[in-house]
């Protein structure tokens, strides 16, 4: 498009121009564009014309004049182009260029107390263009002097659309990103290089419970935890003076509701030159995971019921205590301590209540001990104690006594009132082993020593008990080889009717006839079998040979008893004990009625359902059930109704001080009372003399066996004990003699 005359323009200087880019980001050449019309303004028109026409055609600028009336005198081929106009238009109203006239007027009106002051007035604005289109347009206004003096404005067009795209997009870029930053459950921070916020996200904010401004007046330093400063500051220290530096690290930081773990990510922001001018970082709250760390290291050295230490932290201080006592000269030692009769009380009053009384019994015993000891739970209901820097067996046995009298008295576990004692063995450092394997085994020991001593006591290690140890390994191994051999026999212990002083009964009781130790009682061998599972065929077998006893006595003309066969709770755990019954009575061909099974309260007490319905088909057999040691457990009245048993054997431990102990005395009767009252019999077992067999007599006791009568004894010897003894009374009756009966009588009555 060709320029306006040059007698039309006033002579301006437009040789400061060099490209729009130029134009738009060096204010300085736009003062110089301005600042150059000067020395053309008052060159006559002649001498520049050709000059001044060659300027404007090649200005990359869109020019602009218009006059104080809004009359075009100016237009270049640039602002032509930029603006799309395909016309000449100078000398024409301004109102001919663009359609968005308003938006130019607008301008305007806001540039001229500014041109008038003698400034430039600029802006960017959206232009629409004649044909539609749009563009920004970075405006520039200023009054300048014509030939003639009068007002002109020199309208400085540049199209920066590109620019201004891309100025749109990188604020909707970091608008996205705020955006982003601030819907983060995870915390984000920028801090300066002396740890002050810079910024900080709503997820770290509303953490600290601070409003976004409030937290830029403080330093980071002052959330983190006090003993997380030290290494904190040095990861920031390192990332303001590192520029490549990237960390992570954990720390606590201290919120309102509580310290918790945060992960922290971030580094250093460098400027161009490559300087780190700020830090920036992302957290991740972790504090859950840290809470399971720390619960599993926990658990790998602490029981995980009763918070003790476990096997594996006492070993670690055992260690550490026999180190101290060599530097020392001292000794140390461990104790094992073992409930007595924790199964029955766990049968009794359910496994919740009995994890209860483990908990405490730990803090009983660990009221019982110095700070510088240790109590553990190495398993059940058997805990570990080690005692530190002790200078004799007598020390650690004034514990184990401490412990004892501690543990005498009752427990009151929600709501159950229970009582408990314990059997504690005691190994000493160095006399008794040189580690702690070797002391905790012979600190097992010396406990099963204490409970074959009673039990409610303690036991130091003696070397003598290796010897036993060892025995219970071979017997263990024997056992296996001993079912398999057929070693085992049947003796019988006669039982007698009260009443009319016949042998109505037998208990059957197994014995061992080992070829290498001869005859072996079961006190020996009967809690091997229990502890390795031999029981279990080991009581099928003995239900198998009585159920066949029983038959042949029957063949051979004797008068016929009930046999009574004692029951393992594990032939009903692990066995199936109704189909071993079953079985054995139809292989002998024996009537159940002369079966009588004999069960320990703990068996009825531990999955009763299950048991109950077990001692129905059995019962509905025509067999008879019995309690055995009747008084020692938990006797329930509940389930001598609910399992409808026949008889109550009481225990020989409150028969054989029936005469000189009044308490059991009073035991004695009052089970025979309640039994009579059930409709249930009674035998007492454990008559050794008259005097006992007498007392059981008035208190209507109906059966008693014991060695006042007969020690258990082989079968033949059995059969020959009550084939004489019906036939005597017999005889003697018919004889008119006294016959046993009458014996029995007088010996009552002596």
């Amino acid at each position: 498009m060709t320029s306006a005359p040059l007698s039309l323009m006033p002579s301006i200087s437009v040789l400061g121009f060099f490209t729009s880019s130029q134009f738009a980001t060096a204010p300085l050449q736009r003062e110089r564009v301005f600042g150059m019309e000067q020395s053309i303004m008052f060159a006559s028109p002649e001498s520049t014309n050709e000059r001044m026409q060659a300027i404007l055609d090649n200005c990359p600028i869109g020019l602009v004049i218009l006059t104080s009336a809004g009359t075009v005198t100016m237009i270049n081929d640039a602002a032509a182009r930029i603006l799309r106009i395909g016309e000449n238009i100078a000398g024409r109203a301004a109102v001919t260029m663009p359609g968005s006239i308003d938006l130019l007027l607008d301008a305007y009106v806001r540039a001229y107390p500014i041109i008038l002051a003698g400034e430039t007035f600029e802006d960017e604005i959206l232009i629409r263009r004649l044909d539609g289109s749009e563009f920004w347009c970075r405006l520039s206004i200023r009054l300048v002097s014509g030939l003639n003096g009068s007002g002109e404005t020199l309208w400085v067009i540049d199209d920066v659309s590109e620019t201004h795209s891309s100025k749109e997009k990188l604020l909707a870029s970091e608008e996205r990103y705020r955006g982003m930053v601030e819907s983060q459950s995870e915390f984000v921070i920028r801090l300066d290089l002396g740890g002050h916020f810079l910024f900080a996200n709503e997820a770290f904010t509303r953490a600290l419970r601070l409003e976004p401004e409030e937290i830029l007046c403080t330093v980071w330093q002052s959330y983190v935890h006090a003993d997380d400063r030290t290494a904190t500051g040095a990861a920031l220290a390192t990332a303001g003076r590192s520029p490549a530096y990237r960390a992570t690290i954990e720390n606590r930081m201290t919120f309102p509701d509580g310290d918790r773990w945060v992960a922290w990510e971030g580094g250093g922001i460098n400027n161009a030159d490559g300087k780190v001018v700020e830090i920036q970082a992302v957290g991740r709250d972790i504090n859950e995971q840290k809470l399971s760390e720390e619960r599993v290291r926990y658990l790998a050295y602490h029981d995980a019921l009763t918070g003790l230490p476990n096997q594996s932290l006492v070993e670690d201080r055992a260690r550490m205590a026999m180190a101290f006592a060599d530097r020392a000269n001292s000794k140390c030692a461990l104790l094992f301590l073992d409930l007595d009769h924790f199964k029955i009380i766990n049968d009794s009053i359910g496994n919740q209540v009995a994890d209860h009384l483990l908990k405490r019994v730990g803090e009983r015993l660990e009221q019982s001990v110095r700070d510088t000891d240790t109590v553990g739970r190495h398993s059940g209901d058997e805990f570990l104690i080690l005692l530190a820097d002790i200078h004799s067996s007598e020390a650690a046995g004034g514990v184990a006594d401490k412990i004892i009298h501690a543990l005498a008295d009752p427990f009151d576990v929600n709501g159950h009132i229970v009582s408990t004692s314990a059997s504690i063995g005691i190994a000493l450092y160095p006399e008794d082993g040189s580690d702690f394997e070797t002391l905790r085994r012979r600190s097992d020991s010396a406990m099963y020593e204490a409970k074959e001593m009673g039990r409610n006591a303690y036991c130091l290690f003696d070397p003598g008990m290796l010897a036993d140890v060892d025995e219970q390994l071979r017997l263990r191994h024997d056992l296996r080889l001993g079912l398999e051999r057929s070693e085992f026999v049947l003796h019988y212990q006669p039982q007698v009717d009260l009443t009319h002083g016949k042998t109505i009964g037998m208990e059957a009781l197994i014995r061992w006839n080992h070829p290498g130790l001869g005859m072996i009682p079961p006190g020996r061998f009967i809690p091997i079998a229990e502890k390795s599972g031999l029981i279990v065929p080991m009581g099928d077998w003995v239900i198998r040979e009585a159920c066949g006893q029983i038959a042949a006595w029957q063949r051979d003309g004797l008068p016929k008893m009930v046999v009574a066969v004692n029951l393992s709770a594990l032939q009903f755990q692990r066995g199936n004990i109704e189909e071993t019954v079953t079985r054995a009575l139809a292989d002998a061909g024996v009537d159940p009625a002369w079966l009588e099974l004999e069960l320990t309260e703990s068996i009825l007490i531990k999955d009763a359902e299950s048991v109950l319905t077990t001692l129905k088909r059995l019962k509905s057999l025509g067999l008879s059930l019995s309690i055995d040691d009747f008084g020692t457990g938990y006797s329930s009245l509940a389930y001598l109704k609910r399992f409808k048993v026949d008889k109550l054997k009481i225990d020989q431990s409150f028969v054989r001080d029936l005469m000189v102990d009044d308490d059991d005395a009073s035991i004695v009767r009052t089970i025979i009372q309640m039994a009579g009252n059930l409709d249930l019999k009674t035998i007492a077992e454990g008559v050794e003399d008259k005097h006992t067999l007498h007392h059981l007599k008035t208190m209507n006791c109906d059966e008693v066996q014991g060695y006042y009568f007969a020690r258990p004894m082989p079968a033949d010897e059995a059969a020959t004990f009550a084939d004489s003894y019906y036939w005597d009374h017999a005889a003697e009756r018919d004889a008119g003699r006294h016959g046993q009966a009458e014996c029995l009588e007088q010996i009552c009555n002596a």
